[in-house]
């Protein structure tokens, strides 16, 4: 008897083991090891993972915390970097550039700290991430005129010749103390080591303004990207056609040093005579083809504009 309940107990025991639901078979792995937390996301969920067409993978979500949270500073700067307003340089050269020369003693009173808020956007920029060849070149222009004239209005009113104006001779040119972006250079080197061999367009050197009696004139207005390529045009016709730098005449032939001192600038294209003649009224052409080219002297006195 003692035996026959044994074994109908162990009967019902196991019939009541058999009956029990048993654990879904995705949940262990869900789960993990027995130190992780199961997975907060139903198996019948679809998965938030990107589509296999995608190439991007998509960064984590990060958890809530109550704090909105500020754009980051380096973006903001990206956006002002892309967008340089050139309007405040332009601005001043209207006002102080006249015919003769620049004004800079009117500049020196009262337009030094507008100078000094563009300068400092030229500090804050970098220009390669400015948007195409045509802002960055704008840019670069711009930049070398701007702390052209603002070295001048430093040594003002005691200077009379941005050659002398510091030892030695020419060191004006030489001082690493322009910063753009990370970078600290000289004038020397913004016309010689970015702009020259970057763009490689002789007509920056009507552009470009060394405070200089020779120098083509400084243009009242800033460079732009959106009319680039007419203002180079402009400036660089308009020096060409210049008699008084580049004397051209039945008498004699003196044209600018800076045809000299950059002839290979000019070498893709011919030549500096080629240059010249492909550019001037055809008796003007004929004076220059005939002859040998000559060089005036160049005129270091500084370009300022006679008191009104």
């Amino acid at each position: 008897m003692a035996r026959r309940a044994a074994l109908l107990c162990f009967s019902l025991l196991v019939s009541s083991l058999s009956g029990c639901p048993q654990a879904p078979p995705d949940y262990a792995t869900a789960r993990g090891p027995a130190s992780s937390q199961p997975s907060s996301r139903p198996s019948s969920q679809p998965s938030s993972r990107p589509s296999s067409r995608s190439t991007k993978p998509v960064a984590a979500t990060p958890p809530t915390t109550g704090v909105t949270e500020r754009p980051a500073v380096t973006s903001v700067l990206e956006t002002v970097k892309l967008s340089l307003d050139h309007a405040p340089f332009d601005a001043l050269l209207r006002r102080y550039v006249r015919v003769d020369g620049v004004d800079y003693g009117a500049w020196h009173q009262n337009g030094v700290p507008a100078l000094d808020a563009y300068l400092a956007s030229v500090r804050s920029t970098k220009p390669e991430a400015l948007q195409s060849r045509a802002h960055k070149l704008a840019f670069w222009i711009n930049a070398y005129n701007a702390y052209t004239v603002r070295a001048v209005l430093a040594a003002w009113p005691g200077i009379e010749s941005v050659r002398t104006v510091a030892s030695p001779d020419f060191a004006f040119f030489e001082v690493k103390d322009k910063q753009v972006g990370d970078r600290r250079l000289s004038l020397n080197q913004i016309e010689n080591e970015v702009i020259r061999p970057t763009f490689k367009d002789p007509r920056i050197h009507a552009a470009l303004n060394c405070a200089s009696v020779s120098c083509p004139p400084l243009l009242a207005a800033a460079f732009r990207a959106e009319t680039l390529d007419a203002q180079l045009d402009a400036v660089m016709n308009a020096f060409l056609r210049d008699r008084v730098r580049n004397k051209i005449s039945a008498d004699g032939l003196a044209l600018s040093a800076l045809f000299k001192w950059y002839k290979e600038d000019f070498a893709a294209l011919g030549g500096v005579k080629a240059y010249f003649t492909a550019r001037l009224d055809a008796t003007e052409g004929a004076m220059l083809l005939g002859r040998e080219l000559a060089y005036a002297e160049y005129d270091w006195t500084l370009n300022k504009a006679s008191p009104r």
